[in-house]
Protein backbone atom coordinates (compact mmCIF):
# COMPACT_ATOMS: atom_id res chain seq x y z
CA UNK A 1 0.00 0.00 0.00
CA UNK A 2 1.32 3.39 -0.98
CA UNK A 3 -0.71 5.41 1.47
CA UNK A 4 0.68 5.87 4.95
CA UNK A 5 -1.27 4.78 8.01
CA UNK A 6 -2.04 8.43 8.74
CA UNK A 7 -3.50 8.91 5.25
CA UNK A 8 -5.67 5.82 5.60
CA UNK A 9 -6.98 7.01 8.95
CA UNK A 10 -7.89 10.37 7.40
CA UNK A 11 -9.76 8.61 4.60
CA UNK A 12 -11.58 6.41 7.12
CA UNK A 13 -12.77 9.32 9.28
CA UNK A 14 -16.00 9.86 7.28
CA UNK A 15 -16.72 6.14 7.69
CA UNK A 16 -16.08 6.25 11.42
CA UNK A 17 -18.18 9.39 11.83
CA UNK A 18 -21.09 7.85 9.92
CA UNK A 19 -20.95 4.63 11.94
CA UNK A 20 -20.84 6.52 15.24
CA UNK A 21 -23.89 8.54 14.16
CA UNK A 22 -25.79 5.36 13.33
CA UNK A 23 -24.80 3.69 16.62
CA UNK A 24 -25.87 6.70 18.65
CA UNK A 25 -29.12 7.05 16.71
CA UNK A 26 -30.16 3.45 17.31
CA UNK A 27 -29.19 3.67 20.98
CA UNK A 28 -31.33 6.80 21.31
CA UNK A 29 -34.23 5.10 19.57
CA UNK A 30 -34.06 2.15 21.95
CA UNK A 31 -33.80 4.34 25.06
CA UNK A 32 -36.79 6.41 23.91
CA UNK A 33 -38.78 3.19 23.59
CA UNK A 34 -37.88 2.20 27.14
CA UNK A 35 -38.52 5.54 28.78
CA UNK A 36 -40.62 8.12 26.96
CA UNK A 37 -39.94 11.04 29.27
CA UNK A 38 -36.37 11.73 30.18
CA UNK A 39 -35.58 13.62 33.33
CA UNK A 40 -34.27 17.09 32.88
CA UNK A 41 -30.56 16.84 32.35
CA UNK A 42 -28.41 18.75 34.76
CA UNK A 43 -24.70 19.04 34.90
CA UNK A 44 -23.09 18.60 38.29
CA UNK A 45 -20.65 21.27 39.34
CA UNK A 46 -17.07 20.15 39.32
CA UNK A 47 -15.78 19.41 42.77
CA UNK A 48 -12.89 21.52 43.95
CA UNK A 49 -10.97 18.33 44.62
CA UNK A 50 -11.42 15.38 42.26
CA UNK A 51 -12.40 12.26 44.21
CA UNK A 52 -11.28 8.89 42.89
CA UNK A 53 -12.68 5.45 43.63
CA UNK A 54 -11.06 4.28 46.86
CA UNK A 55 -10.40 7.74 48.31
CA UNK A 56 -13.40 7.70 50.65
CA UNK A 57 -12.99 4.11 51.84
CA UNK A 58 -9.26 4.79 52.20
CA UNK A 59 -10.05 7.39 54.89
CA UNK A 60 -12.73 5.20 56.50
CA UNK A 61 -12.09 4.01 60.05
CA UNK A 62 -13.95 0.99 61.34
CA UNK A 63 -13.67 2.14 64.96
CA UNK A 64 -15.87 5.14 64.09
CA UNK A 65 -18.78 2.86 63.15
CA UNK A 66 -21.20 1.70 65.89
CA UNK A 67 -20.12 -1.96 65.78
CA UNK A 68 -16.46 -1.07 65.31
CA UNK A 69 -16.42 1.33 68.27
CA UNK A 70 -17.86 -1.30 70.62
CA UNK A 71 -15.49 -3.98 69.34
CA UNK A 72 -12.49 -1.65 69.67
CA UNK A 73 -13.35 -0.97 73.30
CA UNK A 74 -14.21 -4.58 74.18
CA UNK A 75 -10.91 -5.95 72.88
CA UNK A 76 -9.04 -4.26 75.73
CA UNK A 77 -11.67 -4.76 78.46
CA UNK A 78 -12.60 -8.41 77.84
CA UNK A 79 -10.85 -11.69 77.06
CA UNK A 80 -10.38 -12.02 73.27
CA UNK A 81 -12.84 -14.90 72.87
CA UNK A 82 -15.57 -12.98 74.69
CA UNK A 83 -14.90 -9.74 72.81
CA UNK A 84 -14.96 -11.52 69.43
CA UNK A 85 -18.17 -13.38 70.31
CA UNK A 86 -19.87 -10.12 71.32
CA UNK A 87 -18.69 -8.61 68.03
CA UNK A 88 -20.09 -11.61 66.13
CA UNK A 89 -23.47 -11.19 67.81
CA UNK A 90 -23.46 -7.44 67.11
CA UNK A 91 -22.57 -7.94 63.44
CA UNK A 92 -25.17 -10.66 62.88
CA UNK A 93 -27.96 -8.54 64.36
CA UNK A 94 -27.01 -5.21 62.76
CA UNK A 95 -25.09 -5.84 59.54
CA UNK A 96 -28.05 -6.13 57.16
CA UNK A 97 -29.63 -2.95 58.51
CA UNK A 98 -26.28 -1.13 58.52
CA UNK A 99 -25.79 -1.90 54.83
CA UNK A 100 -29.43 -1.54 53.77
CA UNK A 101 -29.65 2.05 55.08
CA UNK A 102 -26.77 3.43 52.98
CA UNK A 103 -27.79 1.34 49.97
CA UNK A 104 -31.37 2.64 50.06
CA UNK A 105 -30.07 6.22 50.51
CA UNK A 106 -27.85 5.64 47.49
CA UNK A 107 -30.77 4.35 45.40
CA UNK A 108 -32.84 7.39 46.34
CA UNK A 109 -30.06 9.78 45.34
CA UNK A 110 -29.33 7.76 42.22
CA UNK A 111 -32.97 7.80 41.10
CA UNK A 112 -33.20 11.56 41.72
CA UNK A 113 -30.00 12.67 40.02
CA UNK A 114 -29.39 9.90 37.50
CA UNK A 115 -26.17 9.98 35.48
CA UNK A 116 -26.97 12.81 33.11
CA UNK A 117 -24.05 14.62 31.56
CA UNK A 118 -22.59 15.41 28.19
CA UNK A 119 -20.49 12.23 28.35
CA UNK A 120 -23.47 9.92 28.70
CA UNK A 121 -25.39 8.24 25.89
CA UNK A 122 -28.91 7.82 27.24
CA UNK A 123 -29.30 4.15 26.25
CA UNK A 124 -26.09 3.35 28.12
CA UNK A 125 -27.37 5.32 31.12
CA UNK A 126 -30.69 3.50 31.09
CA UNK A 127 -28.97 0.11 31.06
CA UNK A 128 -26.51 1.14 33.81
CA UNK A 129 -29.48 2.21 35.94
CA UNK A 130 -31.12 -1.19 35.52
CA UNK A 131 -27.88 -3.03 36.27
CA UNK A 132 -27.15 -0.83 39.29
CA UNK A 133 -30.47 -1.73 40.85
CA UNK A 134 -29.66 -5.41 40.34
CA UNK A 135 -26.24 -4.90 41.91
CA UNK A 136 -27.68 -3.24 45.02
CA UNK A 137 -30.10 -6.14 45.42
CA UNK A 138 -27.11 -8.46 45.09
CA UNK A 139 -25.14 -6.50 47.70
CA UNK A 140 -27.98 -6.92 50.17
CA UNK A 141 -28.34 -10.60 49.29
CA UNK A 142 -24.67 -11.42 49.90
CA UNK A 143 -24.25 -9.13 52.89
CA UNK A 144 -22.94 -11.84 55.14
CA UNK A 145 -19.68 -12.25 56.94
CA UNK A 146 -20.41 -15.78 58.14
CA UNK A 147 -17.04 -17.19 57.14
CA UNK A 148 -15.10 -14.22 58.48
CA UNK A 149 -17.03 -14.25 61.76
CA UNK A 150 -16.56 -17.98 62.36
CA UNK A 151 -12.87 -17.68 61.52
CA UNK A 152 -12.58 -14.66 63.84
CA UNK A 153 -14.12 -16.79 66.58
CA UNK A 154 -11.33 -19.34 66.11
CA UNK A 155 -8.79 -16.52 66.35
CA UNK A 156 -10.43 -15.22 69.54
CA UNK A 157 -10.36 -18.65 71.17
CA UNK A 158 -6.69 -19.13 70.30
CA UNK A 159 -5.79 -15.64 71.55
CA UNK A 160 -7.66 -16.17 74.85
CA UNK A 161 -5.85 -19.42 75.54
CA UNK A 162 -2.51 -17.77 74.82
CA UNK A 163 -3.39 -14.80 77.03
CA UNK A 164 -4.16 -17.12 79.96
CA UNK A 165 -0.78 -18.79 79.56
CA UNK A 166 1.03 -15.45 79.29
CA UNK A 167 -0.51 -14.14 82.53
CA UNK A 168 1.08 -17.04 84.41
CA UNK A 169 4.48 -15.96 83.10
CA UNK A 170 4.31 -12.32 84.25
CA UNK A 171 7.73 -10.99 85.26
CA UNK A 172 9.61 -13.89 83.60
CA UNK A 173 11.23 -12.24 80.61
CA UNK A 174 12.85 -15.30 79.01
CA UNK A 175 9.73 -17.41 79.40
CA UNK A 176 7.56 -14.64 77.96
CA UNK A 177 9.85 -14.40 74.93
CA UNK A 178 9.55 -18.14 74.43
CA UNK A 179 5.80 -17.82 74.80
CA UNK A 180 5.67 -15.30 71.95
CA UNK A 181 7.15 -17.92 69.60
CA UNK A 182 4.45 -20.31 70.77
CA UNK A 183 1.84 -17.66 69.97
CA UNK A 184 3.10 -17.39 66.40
CA UNK A 185 3.02 -21.17 65.90
CA UNK A 186 -0.46 -21.54 67.41
CA UNK A 187 -1.94 -18.76 65.29
CA UNK A 188 -0.29 -20.16 62.16
CA UNK A 189 -1.94 -23.51 62.85
CA UNK A 190 -5.30 -21.79 63.41
CA UNK A 191 -4.93 -19.99 60.08
CA UNK A 192 -5.52 -23.22 58.14
CA UNK A 193 -8.88 -23.77 59.88
CA UNK A 194 -9.79 -20.12 59.38
CA UNK A 195 -8.97 -20.29 55.65
CA UNK A 196 -11.11 -23.39 55.13
CA UNK A 197 -14.06 -21.80 56.92
CA UNK A 198 -13.80 -18.59 54.90
CA UNK A 199 -13.56 -20.50 51.62
CA UNK A 200 -16.62 -22.67 52.30
CA UNK A 201 -18.79 -19.69 53.18
CA UNK A 202 -17.61 -17.40 50.39
CA UNK A 203 -17.93 -20.03 47.68
CA UNK A 204 -21.52 -20.71 48.69
CA UNK A 205 -22.30 -17.20 47.37
CA UNK A 206 -22.02 -18.48 43.78
CA UNK A 207 -25.67 -19.49 44.13
CA UNK A 208 -26.56 -15.85 44.84
CA UNK A 209 -24.64 -14.78 41.72
CA UNK A 210 -26.40 -17.30 39.52
CA UNK A 211 -29.77 -16.32 40.97
CA UNK A 212 -29.25 -12.57 40.58
CA UNK A 213 -28.05 -12.78 36.96
CA UNK A 214 -30.01 -15.80 35.82
CA UNK A 215 -30.08 -16.18 32.04
CA UNK A 216 -27.10 -13.89 31.38
CA UNK A 217 -23.87 -15.15 29.75
CA UNK A 218 -20.74 -16.13 31.63
CA UNK A 219 -19.03 -12.93 30.46
CA UNK A 220 -21.43 -11.07 32.81
CA UNK A 221 -21.36 -13.45 35.79
CA UNK A 222 -17.71 -14.48 35.46
CA UNK A 223 -16.22 -11.30 36.99
CA UNK A 224 -18.40 -11.75 40.09
CA UNK A 225 -17.34 -15.38 40.50
CA UNK A 226 -13.71 -14.28 40.14
CA UNK A 227 -14.35 -11.64 42.81
CA UNK A 228 -15.25 -14.37 45.32
CA UNK A 229 -11.78 -15.87 44.91
CA UNK A 230 -10.24 -12.46 45.50
CA UNK A 231 -12.37 -11.86 48.61
CA UNK A 232 -11.19 -15.22 49.95
CA UNK A 233 -7.58 -14.27 49.31
CA UNK A 234 -8.01 -10.87 50.97
CA UNK A 235 -9.65 -12.29 54.09
CA UNK A 236 -7.02 -15.00 54.52
CA UNK A 237 -4.29 -12.39 54.02
CA UNK A 238 -6.00 -10.26 56.68
CA UNK A 239 -5.91 -13.11 59.20
CA UNK A 240 -2.25 -13.72 58.45
CA UNK A 241 -1.60 -10.00 58.80
CA UNK A 242 -3.26 -10.07 62.23
CA UNK A 243 -1.01 -12.99 63.23
CA UNK A 244 2.17 -11.23 62.08
CA UNK A 245 1.29 -7.86 63.65
CA UNK A 246 0.09 -9.45 66.89
CA UNK A 247 3.38 -11.31 67.32
CA UNK A 248 5.42 -8.24 66.39
CA UNK A 249 3.59 -6.06 68.91
CA UNK A 250 3.94 -8.70 71.62
CA UNK A 251 7.70 -8.73 71.05
CA UNK A 252 7.78 -4.98 71.54
CA UNK A 253 5.87 -4.94 74.84
CA UNK A 254 5.28 -8.31 76.50
CA UNK A 255 8.72 -9.17 77.88
CA UNK A 256 8.79 -5.98 79.94
CA UNK A 257 5.52 -6.72 81.76
CA UNK A 258 6.13 -7.20 85.48
CA UNK A 259 2.68 -8.35 86.61
CA UNK A 260 -0.46 -10.09 85.41
CA UNK A 261 -2.41 -6.89 84.73
CA UNK A 262 0.39 -5.54 82.55
CA UNK A 263 0.55 -8.80 80.60
CA UNK A 264 -3.21 -8.77 80.06
CA UNK A 265 -3.20 -5.14 78.91
CA UNK A 266 -0.25 -5.66 76.56
CA UNK A 267 -1.75 -8.80 75.02
CA UNK A 268 -5.18 -7.31 74.45
CA UNK A 269 -3.87 -4.01 73.09
CA UNK A 270 -1.58 -5.87 70.70
CA UNK A 271 -4.47 -7.97 69.41
CA UNK A 272 -6.78 -4.97 69.06
CA UNK A 273 -4.27 -2.93 67.11
CA UNK A 274 -3.32 -5.90 64.92
CA UNK A 275 -6.98 -6.50 64.03
CA UNK A 276 -7.83 -2.90 63.19
CA UNK A 277 -4.63 -2.27 61.27
CA UNK A 278 -5.44 -5.32 59.13
CA UNK A 279 -9.15 -4.64 58.65
CA UNK A 280 -8.78 -1.19 57.06
CA UNK A 281 -6.60 -2.18 54.07
CA UNK A 282 -8.69 -5.33 53.57
CA UNK A 283 -11.93 -3.35 53.30
CA UNK A 284 -10.37 -0.72 51.03
CA UNK A 285 -8.85 -3.33 48.73
CA UNK A 286 -12.07 -5.34 48.66
CA UNK A 287 -14.13 -2.28 47.73
CA UNK A 288 -11.87 -1.23 44.85
CA UNK A 289 -12.03 -4.80 43.54
CA UNK A 290 -15.82 -4.71 43.76
CA UNK A 291 -15.72 -1.56 41.62
CA UNK A 292 -13.39 -3.13 39.04
CA UNK A 293 -15.68 -6.15 38.94
CA UNK A 294 -18.68 -3.89 38.44
CA UNK A 295 -17.02 -2.13 35.50
CA UNK A 296 -16.04 -5.42 33.82
CA UNK A 297 -19.45 -6.99 34.34
CA UNK A 298 -21.41 -3.93 33.17
CA UNK A 299 -19.26 -3.69 30.02
CA UNK A 300 -20.04 -7.34 29.28
CA UNK A 301 -23.72 -6.86 30.07
CA UNK A 302 -24.16 -3.81 27.83
CA UNK A 303 -22.29 -5.49 24.99
CA UNK A 304 -24.64 -8.46 25.39
CA UNK A 305 -27.72 -6.22 25.41
CA UNK A 306 -26.40 -4.32 22.39
CA UNK A 307 -25.87 -7.56 20.45
CA UNK A 308 -29.32 -8.81 21.38
CA UNK A 309 -31.41 -5.65 21.01
CA UNK A 310 -29.63 -3.14 18.77
CA UNK A 311 -27.06 -4.85 16.59
CA UNK A 312 -29.43 -6.75 14.25
CA UNK A 313 -31.16 -3.52 13.17
CA UNK A 314 -27.90 -1.55 12.98
CA UNK A 315 -26.16 -4.27 11.00
CA UNK A 316 -28.95 -4.24 8.43
CA UNK A 317 -28.57 -0.51 7.82
CA UNK A 318 -24.86 -0.34 7.04
CA UNK A 319 -24.97 -0.88 3.27
CA UNK A 320 -24.68 2.83 2.49
CA UNK A 321 -21.59 3.14 4.68
CA UNK A 322 -19.69 0.35 2.92
CA UNK A 323 -19.30 2.58 -0.14
CA UNK A 324 -17.51 5.21 1.96
CA UNK A 325 -14.58 2.89 2.65
CA UNK A 326 -11.55 3.86 0.50
CA UNK A 327 -11.35 1.73 -2.64
CA UNK A 328 -7.88 0.41 -1.88
CA UNK A 329 -9.17 -0.93 1.46
CA UNK A 330 -12.28 -2.45 -0.15
CA UNK A 331 -10.06 -4.36 -2.58
CA UNK A 332 -8.31 -5.83 0.47
CA UNK A 333 -11.64 -7.10 1.80
CA UNK A 334 -12.21 -4.48 4.51
CA UNK A 335 -15.87 -4.71 5.57
CA UNK A 336 -17.95 -2.18 7.49
CA UNK A 337 -19.79 -4.70 9.70
CA UNK A 338 -16.88 -5.69 12.00
CA UNK A 339 -15.66 -2.08 12.07
CA UNK A 340 -19.09 -0.87 13.16
CA UNK A 341 -19.35 -3.48 15.90
CA UNK A 342 -15.92 -2.61 17.31
CA UNK A 343 -16.77 1.11 17.30
CA UNK A 344 -20.04 0.39 19.13
CA UNK A 345 -18.19 -1.62 21.79
CA UNK A 346 -15.69 1.24 22.23
CA UNK A 347 -18.56 3.70 22.75
CA UNK A 348 -20.17 1.34 25.24
CA UNK A 349 -16.96 0.85 27.21
CA UNK A 350 -16.23 4.58 27.42
CA UNK A 351 -19.76 5.30 28.58
CA UNK A 352 -19.71 2.45 31.09
CA UNK A 353 -16.43 3.56 32.69
CA UNK A 354 -17.72 7.12 33.07
CA UNK A 355 -21.17 6.14 34.30
CA UNK A 356 -20.10 3.32 36.62
CA UNK A 357 -17.47 5.58 38.18
CA UNK A 358 -20.25 8.01 39.12
CA UNK A 359 -22.30 5.11 40.50
CA UNK A 360 -19.30 3.78 42.43
CA UNK A 361 -18.42 7.12 43.98
CA UNK A 362 -22.01 7.71 45.06
CA UNK A 363 -22.32 4.24 46.59
CA UNK A 364 -18.88 4.51 48.23
CA UNK A 365 -19.87 7.83 49.77
CA UNK A 366 -23.05 6.34 51.24
CA UNK A 367 -21.34 3.19 52.54
CA UNK A 368 -18.07 4.62 53.85
CA UNK A 369 -18.43 8.39 54.17
CA UNK A 370 -17.56 9.59 57.69
CA UNK A 371 -17.32 13.34 57.18
CA UNK A 372 -19.30 14.02 60.36
CA UNK A 373 -17.60 11.34 62.44
CA UNK A 374 -15.02 12.29 64.98
CA UNK A 375 -12.47 10.38 66.95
Amino acid sequence: MKDSAEDIIKKMMPVIKKVVEKVQAIMKKKSDEKEKEKKEETEEKDEKKKVEIGDIVGAWKYQLTPTGKTFYENLTSQPPAKAVQAWNDDIVSKLKAAVRGPVEAFLSAFSHHGLHGHHMNYWIEWEIRWYTRKVTEFILEITTLDGLLIAAGKLGEAASALEEEAVKLAGKKDELNAHIEKVSAALWKALADEALTVWQKIWSLTDAINSCWSGLPESVTGPWVDLLSHIFELQVKAFNSIRILFVRKLKETLSGCADADAVTAATRTALRDAIFESVHPMVADQWTNVFDTLVASVKAYLTYRFDQDLWPELKGGLEDVQSLIPEELQTMGVQIVPIAHKLAVVLINVGVKWGVTKVGLLLERHLFGQEEASE
